[in-house]
């Protein structure tokens, strides 16, 4: 840490480069859960909201949670709960 400021480093085909940006960690996750495996949103504190009627992103299978979890992270979303 210089001066206060989190530096974040990357190596890319050798060469090193020093940022103040540190990659921020992705909003949605795949935990497991009491019944089964969840994708826990990290803003939400909590399972995620999917689907029109919102309902919880819990008690899931395995691939079920990775199904909704690319459905929340992928290309065209917009990290919304809804979108």
């Amino acid at each position: 840490m210089a001066n206060g400021v989190r530096c974040a480093l990357h190596v890319q085909i050798g060469v090193l480069i020093v940022n103040d940006h540190v990659p921020s960690q992705s909003r949605f996750i795949i935990r497991a859960g009491g019944k089964g495996w969840m994708v826990y949103d990290r803003e939400r504190k909590g399972p995620a909201l999917i689907g029109a009627d919102f309902d919880l992103a819990a008690n899931l299978t395995r691939e079920q949670a990775e199904r909704v979890h690319r459905t929340l992270t992928g290309p065209n979303s917009t990290n919304s709960p809804s979108g």
